[in-house]
């Protein structure tokens, strides 16, 4: 009888975890798209690729791959719910298509020539597709209701209803707003 009074509280004490979202991917993974995971190492990587970019095509002000970190993580959602809507919607986009896309936008070019900002160059390109598409931005709800996304609130707070990082963290050291 012990035993099973004990599993029925390990059991209701891991569903409360889950429930009350204390079950985060943990300190390794920026945000979690369906079963998909992208790491603070791939922010960190695209965030510094980034960066580079900016300082290539002279932008008067190149931020700091650590002032990227939270714009890369809500591209990289955004981008893989996008991806999932061009399938939703068989929508195929050829290397082709991205090349010339890229080769319209200096910040694009010079990103997607960098091997370390490639993916977020891609993810860039399908948020521009995505906009002038209206096969892709019927089947983007679909793809955002069936993949749950989950952000290490180091990053924000994915706000579901925009399908966008609110710009709010969920940490415990940042100041109150007043």
């Amino acid at each position: 009888m012990f035993k099973t009074v004990a599993k029925i509280l390990v059991a209701a004490s891991a569903a409360l975890l889950l429930l009350s979202g204390c079950a985060n991917p943990g300190p390794q993974v920026a945000a979690v798209v369906g079963s998909d995971q992208i790491t603070v190492s791939q922010v960190d990587t695209l965030s510094r690729a980034a960066s580079a970019a900016y300082a290539q095509v002279g932008s008067e002000s190149v931020p700091t791959w650590g002032q990227l970190r939270a714009p890369v993580v809500n591209v990289m959602v955004t981008g893989r719910l996008v991806a999932v809507a061009m399938q939703i919607a068989n929508v195929q986009v050829t290397d082709a298509q991205l090349s010339q896309l890229y080769s319209s936008d200096d910040f694009l070019k010079a990103l997607a020539a960098d091997p370390n900002g490639a993916e977020l160059a891609k993810a860039l390109a399908y948020m521009s597709l995505a906009q002038n598409s209206d096969a892709i931005q019927a089947s983007y709800a679909q793809a955002v209701a069936n993949n749950p996304v989950t952000v290490n609130p180091q990053f924000g707070v994915w706000d579901p209803s925009a399908a966008s990082l609110s710009g709010k963290t969920g940490s415990l050291s940042s100041e109150p707003s007043s």
